[in-house]
């Protein structure tokens, strides 16, 4: 069986098949093309992945970076999990939830209550927040400014030590969210 290796140098791809090597433009190279490898030795240096290279295909997904992928997207096995963003701040604190970092945030109360303020969220974009209490409990959470409520009024934080509060968030706005409990005293 032949060894294959693809590379980059000084802006073509060579396709390696033992020891006879075949130049091509990057431009050449046609979307959904069955390339050998899924990575590039670029010069022997380092690695870069075809996404990343100037006159890619349109449709090529970064690994990294904010992207927008448009049309329906089938995943056919598994799931995408988003590890949740943790959250310990002081008493008398503001925790700041930067949604740029992901919908899933948990808050381990401190010895005090705080204030929480989202940043950098997106019209639609949908989030959960878990409150759990310290030991021995009893704290309070001030909430980011125009939440409305499913029945239109700010649900009472379980005080109980050791337990959890879950709420799901709606972004509808400029700074205007829908907000629900998704479990309480869990």
């Amino acid at each position: 069986m032949a060894t294959r290796k693809t590379y980059i140098s000084g802006g073509k791809v060579y396709n390696q098949d033992d020891d006879v090597t075949t130049p091509r433009d990057l431009q050449s190279l046609e979307l959904g093309e069955n390339v050998p490898a899924s990575r590039f030795e670029n010069g022997g240096a380092d690695e870069i992945s075809l996404a990343d290279l100037s006159g890619a295909p349109a449709d090529t997904v970064n690994k990294t970076g904010a992207q927008t992928i448009a049309g329906k997207k089938t995943i056919d096995e598994g799931a995408i999990v988003h590890a949740p963003k943790t959250y310990t701040p002081a008493g008398a604190a503001t925790a700041t939830l930067d949604l740029a970092l992901g919908n899933n945030h948990e808050i381990q109360m401190p010895a005090g209550n705080i204030t929480i303020a989202i940043s950098n969220e997106t019209n639609g974009q949908y989030f959960t927040i878990d409150i759990t209490q310290d030991d021995p409990g009893s704290r309070t959470v001030t909430w980011f400014s125009t939440i409305k409520w499913a029945g239109g009024v700010a649900p009472t934080l379980t005080t109980t030590a050791d337990k959890r509060d879950s709420f799901g968030f709606k972004v509808t706005g400029a700074d205007t969210y829908d907000g629900f409990v998704i479990g309480a005293n869990i």
